[in-house]
């Protein structure tokens, strides 16, 4: 199993809009998991547009270390993951107060990678017009400069 785990998920059955609802689940290794999922209230989320403000967010944490955290709040949502830079340089994500686990900076955004990929092959890829279209292209390619970066070292 890979130290954290991602997955992104929409609720709709039509064509997919930069608008339309869904979840996020994150795992780490020992089994703690967090996930917006089958909460009263609801929980979901605005899956695209929190798609692309959680993988800035992370970016921007991982590649600075004087970045030392950052919230996520999934949009439309109280949903809430918080990512903090430890001392070791792992990256420690909480939830509702508790240490889901640390993962290294590198781990953590090759795990958005494949489960964004993933979710998008879905039949979850939005149309070039979809106005949330380029903000989460845009996401995605910081993204791939964040990891190469921090693979680099």
């Amino acid at each position: 199993m890979p130290v954290v785990s991602f997955e992104f998920s929409r609720l709709e059955e039509r064509r997919p809009s930069g608008f339309d609802f869904g979840d996020l689940e994150v795992e780490v290794a020992l089994g703690q998991r967090a996930s917006s999922r089958g909460h009263s209230p609801n929980q979901s989320m605005m899956i695209y547009i929190s798609l692309a403000d959680l993988v800035s967010g992370v970016c921007q944490l991982c590649a600075s270390p004087k970045n030392t955290s950052y919230e996520f709040v999934g949009t439309g949502s109280s949903f809430v993951l918080r990512f903090r830079r430890m001392r070791t340089g792992t990256v420690q994500i909480v939830y509702r107060g508790g240490a889901l686990g640390e993962v290294t900076p590198r781990d953590l955004l090759s795990a958005l990678r494949g489960a964004l990929t993933g979710f998008l092959e879905r039949q979850n890829a939005l149309p070039p017009e979809d106005p949330v279209a380029e903000d989460l292209g845009t996401a995605r390619a910081e993204l791939e400069r964040t990891l190469r970066r921090v693979a680099a070292g």
